[in-house]
């Protein structure tokens, strides 16, 4: 709870708070309410705007001698929902930051500009904000659509031995979307196996069709056309798209898409 408010030399109001909630002094490892404090400590986790203005939190919190002897954990310090042990960050600037990306269109950069944070805690933020509203599977789709993109540059490295360049590090990330339903992306992962289970032996869905990229790479192109017994769509103009079973292509072949593009099977 909130025991004053005064504002700093920069004209940002500053919270002084105390922990209202009794249930704080119970302790998380065996649930016993504590009686004697060990000492005091003073944070100042990161809170929402309020009105359009930024607020700091200055919160002194006692830390407390766990009454159970047989109890592992000696001691513990007060936490409570929206500021969990160890947390710099109250629980709903995290909720905010990841429903910006996942509602609000943001990017992770720009929603972490505009929250004031580091983007890994809104990609961690957006990762649990996602979590809690998609089911565990997706359901089973009729069209997916399959491009790749490239994380950075690749990093190349001398082999004395070979007499040439090797590659070091290239990573490709590869999206998996449903086109002909509303799910969306149903995944991204960064791998070039992602064709083959574990097993090595390829998946093979009956009835569903395969939509590549416009511009997706040969190496990627190449496994769902040789693993897979079910169509590929190729678009072969803006207004134009093509289905044809694999078994009527020629191997090995192209087709020119425009503007130096190739599309190969």
């Amino acid at each position: 709870m909130a025991d004053r408010v005064e504002v700093d030399d920069a004209g940002v109001p500053v919270v002084d708070l105390s922990t209202g909630c009794e249930q704080a002094r119970c302790c998380p490892q065996c649930g016993q309410r504590a009686a004697r404090v060990k000492q005091w400590a003073t944070t100042r986790p990161r809170d929402l705007p309020v009105g359009g203005r930024p607020v700091r939190l200055r919160w002194r919190k006692r830390r407390w001698y766990c009454p159970t002897p047989a109890c592992p954990r000696k001691s513990f310090t007060e936490q409570v929902a929206q500021v969990p042990a160890r947390s710099r960050l109250t629980t709903r600037l995290r909720q905010a930051a990841g429903a910006a990306v996942a509602d609000g269109g943001r990017t992770i950069v720009q929603a972490a500009r505009d929250h004031g944070v580091s983007w890994p805690v809104v990609a961690r933020a957006f990762t649990a904000h996602a979590t809690a509203v998609l089911p565990d599977e997706p359901q089973p789709v009729t069209v997916l659509g399959i491009d790749e993109v490239r994380r950075g540059k690749p990093r190349w490295s001398w082999d004395a031995q070979a007499g040439s360049w090797t590659t070091t590090a290239d990573r490709w990330h590869v999206g998996f979307v449903d086109l002909s339903g509303g799910q969306g992306l149903l995944a991204q992962v960064s791998t070039k196996g992602c064709f083959h289970d574990r097993s090595g032996s390829p998946q093979d869905p009956q009835g569903l069709k395969i939509k590549l990229g416009r511009d997706t790479e040969w190496v990627f192109a190449a496994p769902p056309r040789a693993s897979l017994s079910c169509g590929v769509i190729n678009r072969t103009s803006r207004s134009e798209r093509r289905y044809e079973p694999l078994s009527a292509r020629p191997p090995g072949g192209g087709e020119h898409l425009g503007r130096g593009r190739r599309a190969f099977w």
